[in-house]
């Protein structure tokens, strides 16, 4: 693997977890070229990282690499290595790490969810899978607000709205939902979909919400999961993506 590519992970998983901005990155990389020093050491230099934070940073971006784990998996476990100075190597092994996706990590980051519940669940579930946060929510441990607040962070999180340290933050502050669900902010961007399935009763808010955090780490279209699942049909999807596509043209349609 090459240190660029090393630098580029690092500087993203960065971003996402809240050390550093998106406007600063070019800055650094142009500074690390000019300088021949590597990224990671321009960061320690520049006060941004200590040396304990740099190297569970580059354990982070190697592990990313290696496909083992993704940038937002690893930005919320390099958030405990922060806070609690332990190394990343032997964070993002523990059990409840492995067993957890990223809504139901950044329960746990939080507080609002006991890593030992979560561990027991997964153990109790044949065959071994990860824990979702439709899993939480079955067991009684969290509720459907607190559930689609999480998905929601960890949305902005992806889309480089919000850092992991902003979210945590959030999450630890009084929920902004009142522990009711907001559809409304369903229906930005990409997620117009879901809101459009939801409105036409297509699906409910369950099934939605389940369906949204399997493709955050899966990497799969939410059209085609609900398909998969049989919650709708593809003759209904189509339907609802002619209507999604008529709200983008009339959106996108140049003034008279």
């Amino acid at each position: 693997m090459s240190k660029g590519k090393i630098s580029d992970v690092l500087a993203k998983i960065l971003v996402a977890q809240g050390k550093l901005y998106q406007a600063e990155i070019q800055m650094l990389v142009n500074a690390s070229a000019k300088s021949g020093i590597p990224l990671g050491r321009i960061l320690v230099t520049s006060q941004r990282l200590c040396e304990l934070e740099l190297e569970s940073a580059l354990t982070a971006s190697k592990t990313v690499l290696n496909r083992q784990i993704s940038i937002m998996r690893a930005a919320v476990i390099l958030e405990h290595c922060f806070k609690t100075q332990l190394p990343f190597q032997l964070l993002w092994q523990r059990n409840d790490f492995n067993t957890s996706n990223s809504v139901v990590m950044l329960l746990i980051a939080a507080g609002l969810v006991d890593s030992s519940e979560v561990l027991t669940l997964a153990i109790t579930n044949t065959p071994y899978r990860l824990i979702s946060g439709k899993d939480l929510f079955d067991a009684g441990l969290i509720t459907l607000g607190k559930w689609q607040e999480v998905l929601e962070l960890v949305l902005q999180i992806k889309r480089r709205e919000l850092s992991v340290r902003q979210a945590l933050f959030e999450c630890n502050e009084q929920s902004i939902t009142g522990g009711m669900p907001v559809l409304t902010n369903l229906n930005t961007e990409r997620e117009r979909l879901g809101y459009l399935l939801l409105q036409a009763g297509l699906v409910d808010l369950i099934e939605l919400l389940s369906a949204l955090e399997h493709g955050l780490d899966q990497g799969e279209l939410l059209g085609k999961i609900l398909v998969h699942r049989n919650k709708i049909t593809p003759a209904e999807l189509a339907m609802v993506l002619q209507i999604q596509t008529g709200i983008h043209s009339k959106r996108i349609s140049p003034a008279a």
